[in-house]
């Protein structure tokens, strides 16, 4: 996990335009955005970023011409927002606390609606995935959790412990019937658990070296395990025999923090000081080129991806956080939008409605 200490002084040492690492912290940026040209996109197509604040935030930005339109802040104690979830015209948001907390927002005037507080041992909730009328929490514990909330009510009705030794429900996917939980540990493991009986049936160790998940996604019969590891690493997962059947070794770039699929591509958003989305070939599982997206005004280590259409919606884990716009048809950046001061480390992004 990364220096709280730092991310609370982070902006103080902006401020005062101090050098730390290799990053040139300097004043608040006097233009906050290079607007995009335009994307086609209608004007009622959103991307909700969150951010690791406290208290907690989510900025809303028009796609249209990509520009942020609102924030909202959230109350105090309801800190750090690290995954975002949708289901029909409402969002949820895990908070990193102890209890842990999910908050429900209204997408039709981007107020919050309600606050969930989870029930004792179900802390630092850090995933999210929806399912019918539930939604799926997962927790940062030892051993991790499975939190069930029923929609409807917006109330827990179950929990589910993970086995010993299966700690940091970090990622969340579902296919199907099934539940697959991405683990936050070394080597890493991917449980598959039955959403009908809601239990645990099968874990999969990965191979050494293949640890700290960080991203997830499923395409066809494949589900795709992205570890934060150096070199980054993304497994492929045969979902019909549940078994890992390839690696690809991203050399030269490290920690692999989230994945996405758009048309007939995989894409890997690294973390590290200078952020790149790496484009993978779904049928051949190769490596076709990484588009870096460079240290200009302070950009760096790329943490959620989304996608919009035919863009992809990248932010970065920073002060003064970062929300990049991607062709995906050139695979070029066409516009930076750079977040106020207080809008800091963006964690998770989605893109509402659903492209």
């Amino acid at each position: 996990m990364r220096s709280k200490c730092f991310k609370r002084l982070a902006p103080l040492l902006i401020g005062l335009g101090l050098i730390v690492g290799a990053y040139l912290l300097a004043s608040e940026p006097s233009s906050v955005s290079t607007r995009a040209p335009e994307t086609g996109m209608p004007s009622s197509l959103y991307a909700f970023g969150g951010l690791d604040t406290s208290p907690g935030k989510i900025v809303k930005v028009r796609l249209s011409n990509f520009e942020k339109v609102d924030t909202l802040t959230l109350s105090y104690g309801e800190d750090m927002v690290r995954s975002l979830a949708l289901d029909n015209d409402f969002l949820y948001a895990t908070l990193f606390t102890t209890p842990g907390k999910v908050v429900k927002i209204a997408l039709s005037n981007f107020s919050k609606v309600a606050s969930l507080t989870l029930s004792r041992g179900e802390d630092f909730p850090i995933s999210l995935a929806v399912a019918g009328n539930h939604l799926y929490v997962g927790t940062m514990t030892s051993p991790g959790r499975i939190v069930k909330i029923n929609l409807t009510t917006f109330v827990e009705e179950s929990s589910l412990m993970l086995a010993p030794g299966e700690n940091n429900a970090h990622k969340l996917q579902i296919a199907g019937d099934y539940l697959y939980v991405g683990t936050m540990e070394s080597p890493a493991k991917v449980i598959k658990i039955d959403l009908g009986e809601f239990k645990e049936i099968s874990t999969l160790t990965l191979r050494e070296g293949e640890a700290n998940i960080a991203g997830m996604t499923i395409s066809a019969n494949f589900l795709y395990v992205g570890c934060a590891t150096s070199p980054g690493r993304i497994v492929r997962i045969d979902l019909r025999t549940f078994a890992a059947d390839s690696t690809l070794t991203l050399w030269g770039l490290s920690k692999v923090r989230e994945l996405v699929v758009a048309g007939h591509f995989l894409y890997a958003g690294c973390m590290q000081l200078a952020g790149s989305v790496v484009k993978i070939d779904l049928a051949t599982f190769q490596e076709v080129s990484v588009l870096g997206l460079h240290l200009e005004a302070g950009e760096g280590a790329v943490t959620p991806l989304a996608v919009a259409g035919d863009y992809l919606v990248a932010g970065t884990d920073q002060p003064w956080a970062r929300i990049i716009l991607v062709d995906l048809q050139g695979f070029t950046r066409v516009a930076s939008l750079v977040l106020p001061i207080g809008e800091n480390y963006l964690d998770a992004l989605v893109v509402w409605p659903s492209t």
